[in-house]
C-alpha cells in the first residue's frame, strides 16, 4: 500500500488486474486558494514575481494530497501548510488531491522564478496506477532538474506505507489478490530505492516518509492515515516538523 491520493481502491485493483471493490470510494476535493495561512494565490505568482523581491521568501509546495489540509479536518492542517507558518515563508501552493509525476511537471509552468524551499510528495498515485518505477523516477528527475534553476532548497520524499509491511491489509483495503500485493509491494520498495538514490545523487534533501509513518499504519494503536491512504492531522504534524528539522539543522 503507498501514500497517495485520488486514485481509489477500485482503480488501483484494476491497474494490479485484481476484481474491483465498490464499498469504499475516494472522493476528489477542490481546494480553495486564497492568502490565509501564508498560501499565495496561483493567480497571483506574476505579482510576486515582481513584488520587491517578496521580503518575506517564498516556499513552493508540489505534489499530491500527502501535502494537502483536506484530510486533516483543520484549515491550514496539512504539511505544507504547517511548514510554511513554521518558516515564516509565503505558500505557493501547487499541490492538489490525485497529482501525478507528470501533473508536477504540468504544475512546473506556474512555478516561480525562484523559490527558498521547496517540498515534493509525488509518485504514489503513479505506483497506484499502475506505472513502473523506473517510468516514475525518470519523471521525478526531470522534475528535479527543472527545479535546480529556483535556488532553493528541495526535500524530496519517500511514499508512505499505510499497511506498515502487512500485505493483507493490502488486500483487504485495495481488494487486490496475494500475487498483486506483493508485487504492488515490489514496485514500492524500488521507488522508494530510487527516490533516495535521487537524493544523494541531486545532493537534495530526503524525507524519508516510508520511515517515519512507520508504526503509524491503519492498524496501530494511532493511525495516521484516514480513508486508507490520505494523511490525517497527526500524519501532517509530523511531516511538517520532520521537513522543519531537515531544512533548519
Amino acid at each position: 500500500m503507498t501514500g497517495a491520493s485520488g486514485v481509489s481502491t477500485t482503480q488501483a485493483a484494476r491497474s494490479a488486474g485484481a476484481p474491483a471493490r465498490q464499498n469504499r470510494p475516494f472522493y476528489m476535493y477542490t481546494r480553495a486558494r486564497g492568502t490565509a495561512h501564508g498560501r499565495v494565490s496561483t493567480s497571483l505568482l506574476g505579482h510576486f514575481r515582481d513584488d520587491a523581491a517578496m521580503a518575506m521568501g517564498i516556499y513552493l509546495a508540489l505534489g499530491d494530497s500527502i501535502s494537502i489540509d483536506d484530510y486533516t479536518g483543520v484549515p491550514g492542517g496539512g504539511a505544507a501548510s504547517q511548514l510554511a507558518r513554521k518558516l515564516g515563508l509565503g505558500l505557493v501552493d501547487l499541490t492538489r488531491d490525485g497529482n501525478t509525476t507528470q501533473s508536477v511537471l504540468a504544475d512546473l509552468a506556474r512555478a516561480p522564478t525562484s523559490a527558498d524551499v521547496v517540498t515534493l510528495t509525488a509518485g504514489g498515485n503513479d505506483l497506484l496506477g499502475g506505472d513502473s518505477p523506473r517510468a516514475i523516477l525518470r519523471r521525478l528527475e526531470k522534475i528535479t532538474q527543472r527545479l535546480q534553476p529556483l535556488g532553493g532548497r528541495t526535500v524530496v520524499n519517500t511514499v508512505y506505507d499505510p499497511s506498515d509491511g502487512d500485505n493483507a491489509i493490502g488486500r483487504r483495503e485495495l481488494g487486490l489478490s496475494r500475487l498483486a500485493t506483493v508485487e504492488l509491494r515490489r514496485r514500492l520498495n524500488a521507488l522508494n530505492g530510487g527516490i533516495a538514490r535521487l537524493a544523494r545523487e541531486r545532493g537534495l534533501l530526503l524525507a524519508d516518509l516510508e520511515r517515519l509513518c512507520h508504526g503509524h499504519g491503519l492498524a496501530s494503536d494511532e493511525p495516521w492515515f484516514v480513508q486508507v491512504i490520505e494523511p490525517n492531522l497527526a500524519a501532517a504534524t509530523a511531516i511538517a516538523e520532520h521537513w522543519h528539522e531537515l531544512l533548519t539543522s
